[in-house]
């Protein structure tokens, strides 16, 4: 057999023999109502109803905030529950959510269980990634903003994005 004649073979098999998965998305927009967060402490204000307040003080939370172009929330997502000192951010599930999501920008969040609202080394280095890939979909990280159960810090309000 000639090379022609393996490659139309080898092609043949290959497209009876192919078995592959689809991948679907399914977004649910329900409003209640819009919300609109225009700073640093709404922000803070809307993580409490939506954080897990009894890992708060105990684990480390990863979430972040999707908006549309009017600033209105679309949607929000846990990222990752951590342990008590560190957790770990998977950027390409945050990125997927917000193109999935045809968001346009994204307020990312985590908590510091001590209570120092600090940002760490780590906070800084993995803001810096998230910020570079959402930016290659065209979508803002409008702030990062670290949270206990009494307090907040806000990367943007220090300017530090």
């Amino acid at each position: 057999m000639n090379d022609m004649t393996n490659k139309k073979t080898f092609l043949k098999e290959l497209k009876s023999n192919w078995k592959y998965s689809t991948i679907a998305v399914k977004l649910n927009r329900v409003y209640v109502k819009n919300i609109r967060i225009k700073n640093a402490e709404e922000v803070y204000e809307f993580l409490k109803e939506i954080w897990d307040n009894d890992l708060m003080n105990i684990q480390e939370q990863f979430a972040a905030i999707y908006f549309n172009q009017r600033n209105n929330v679309i949607g929000y997502r846990v990222i990752n529950t951590g342990s008590s000192t560190s957790c770990i951010v998977d950027i390409k599930l945050l990125v997927c959510l917000a193109l999935h999501s045809m968001a346009t920008g994204v307020i990312i969040a985590h908590n510091h269980p001590s209570g120092n609202l600090t940002p760490s080394k780590q906070d800084e280095t993995i803001t810096a990634k998230i910020k570079d890939a959402l930016k290659l979909i065209d979508v803002k990280l409008m702030d990062h903003v670290i949270v206990s159960d009494t307090e907040f810090f806000s990367f943007a309000e220090a300017g530090m994005l």
